[in-house]
């Protein structure tokens, strides 16, 4: 437990009575003496451990850009703090690791010399080692501007690195909390777990696809300027991933495809998942990919425009002839913005297109509500299979376009 330092104003009076007393055998409060922060060094290249003074308020204070080489463990209860447009990459070095150690009593605390939202710059991961972990460690005023030029401004980017975050509270980000575009580390943030991001300027995280499937159901999201998560333009699901429910709408700003060439995939919704789809973006499902989207009736997934209107997003393709394609318990709403593949036909649901791959394609519908869309299905081809059980159809013009 950090202790401060006390300055009590010592008058001769005080300080006989003080002898008096010590003199009959008690004792004042202890006076603690305590040392100043240390300036933390600009490059790491040694293995080292920041250490917690129980006796200092702040353990270390960050002037430059430090860039970290070797292994950096933080100690429980220590307290960093970072000047204006300074901040922590951990290297591509094969030696650099990053062991942030807090507990739930006494956290790492990383914060600006001043409280200000979007003060320093916060902490660049592009290091991959196994080892690398933020554990019960406090992120503040972080997100002041991008590392490399880019206009991405997060309390953590993970480009190209990766590392588990548990227990950890990062807040007043001056864009978003975390930040996770590695294309190459498809566990980029596994052990993402029990996480709160609270008021950043931005989105709490904004990831590529291949890492939606990290996320937990039980961090919170609370009181950040746009309270979603955005999934990040670009990419395909190349094997098995399942999207659970993170307590707030999964923002899609990208064409998500399940499956790409010969690379087979699946994608699970678990129930109450929220997808919200931006103008004109879909989800497809390839010749070699499955969906599987299984709400509840007490929680349903929702598959819904951004924008609440007919037309919003382009809908859902699909083109595998896979059994396990199937859609239970979920409200699928405002798609038919613009046609697939080239045809005339807008429409919420498509299934098949020309070719041995795609003209048998097959998928179930159950216990769902479909609304809100001129047309709610086109079947490109008689060998095409759709099995629709307890379906409700609201606002609609077509229910089948040909």
């Amino acid at each position: 437990m950090k202790k401060r330092k006390l300055f009590p104003p010592f008058p001769i009076a005080t300080f006989v009575l003080f002898s008096m007393v010590a003199f009959i055998g008690c004792s004042p409060e202890e006076v603690l003496e305590t040392n100043g922060p240390t300036e933390l060094a600009c490059t790491i290249d040694s293995d080292q451990i920041l250490k917690n003074d129980p006796n200092a308020a702040v353990d270390y204070i960050v002037n430059c850009l430090v860039s970290i080489n070797a292994e950096l463990t933080i100690e429980a209860g220590t307290v960093i703090e970072f000047a204006s447009e300074t901040g922590m990459v951990l290297t591509e070095n094969l030696d650099a690791i990053l062991i942030s150690e807090g507990t739930s009593a006494n956290p790492v605390i990383l914060r600006g010399l001043t409280d200000d939202v979007g003060l320093w710059k916060g902490l660049d991961i592009q290091g991959t080692h196994v080892r690398n972990e933020l554990l019960n460690t406090h992120i503040s005023n972080a997100g002041s501007s991008s590392f490399n030029g880019e206009d991405v401004q997060s309390s953590i980017k993970v480009y190209t690195g990766k590392i588990k975050i548990r227990n950890c509270v990062i807040e007043k980000s001056g864009g978003v909390g975390i930040y996770v575009h590695s294309w190459s580390e498809e566990d980029a943030i596994d052990g993402f777990a029990s996480n709160t991001i609270r008021t950043c300027e931005k989105y709490p995280i904004e990831m590529s696809v291949y890492h939606v499937s990290s996320l937990d159901q039980n961090s919170i999201f609370q009181g950040n300027t746009i309270n979603k998560i955005s999934i990040l333009p670009g990419g395909s699901l190349v094997g098995d991933h399942t999207w659970v429910n993170p307590g707030i709408p999964l923002l899609v700003d990208n064409n998500v495809y399940v499956g790409h060439a010969a690379d087979a995939a699946s994608l699970t919704i678990k129930e109450g998942t929220e997808l919200q789809f931006r103008n004109d973006k879909s989800l497809r499902v390839t010749a070699t990919g499955y969906l599987n989207v299984q709400g509840t009736a007490s929680n349903p997934v929702k598959m819904i425009g951004e924008t609440s209107a007919a037309g919003a997003w382009k809908g859902i393709y699909v083109l595998s002839n896979d059994v396990r394609n199937s859609i239970d318990h979920t409200i699928l709403s405002h798609g038919g913005s613009s046609p697939h593949d080239g045809s005339s036909i807008k429409t919420l649901v498509r299934l098949g297109n020309v070719g041995t791959c795609c003209s048998n394609a097959k998928l179930s519908i159950s216990n769902s509500t479909l609304s809100h869309s001129d047309c709610l299905f086109s079947l490109y081809y008689d060998e095409v299979s759709l099995t629709a059980l307890n379906v409700t159809k609201e606002s609609f013009l077509t229910e089948y376009c040909e």
